[in-house]
């Protein structure tokens, strides 16, 4: 409920309005919204034969 959080709490209550209320409590001090930030990952096709792994912050496929 920090005023500093006002406009990020605007974003999430539009993508996630149909349930987001039921699911946050912001009056409870222990509600916390976590963030998570992917920054690599690897994608598998075809069963594992053929792999993709990818920088996601410099936004590259590396080998």
């Amino acid at each position: 409920m920090e005023p500093k959080n006002a406009a990020l709490r605007t974003k999430l209550r539009e993508a996630f309005a149909d349930w987001y209320d039921d699911a946050n409590n912001e009056q409870d001090e222990n509600c916390v919204i976590l963030a998570i930030r992917i920054t690599s990952a690897t994608i598998f096709r075809d069963h594992g034969a053929v792999r993709y792994k990818l920088d996601l912050v410099n936004k590259v496929e590396v080998e």
